[in-house]
């Protein structure tokens, strides 16, 4: 089976590259470079996306991950006002009924 791959290959006929392709390659990627310059002017636009690209991550999906932990980490770490009310939660959170609400509510 690979030598039948093999006889297939070899009898294929090669497509001619087209003349100078490495030179219009380079003249396409200067002329888009020109562009951006004879605009003028300053683009905050692309002065941010200019600085979002420095700030790839390799790994978005780890990244992801490891902040996501340590966001839970933090958040079972850091006292609320529950820890001070303790047992007494109920009065913590108990609504006068007595305040006058008005119409408003």
């Amino acid at each position: 089976m690979v030598d039948e791959l093999d006889e297939l290959l070899t009898k294929r006929a090669e497509p001619q590259a087209r003349s100078h392709l490495a030179e219009k390659i380079i003249a396409a990627s200067l002329e888009g470079r020109g562009q951006k310059s004879k605009a003028g002017g300053f683009d905050l636009a692309g002065w941010f996306g200019a600085l979002a690209d420095e700030f790839l991550l390799p790994r978005p999906a780890l990244a992801m991950a490891v902040f996501l932990v340590l966001g839970l980490f933090a958040g079972m770490n850091i006292e609320t006002p529950t820890d001070e009310v303790g047992e007494d939660l109920v009065s913590y959170l108990f609504v006068d009924e007595s305040f006058d609400t008005g119409d408003w509510l």
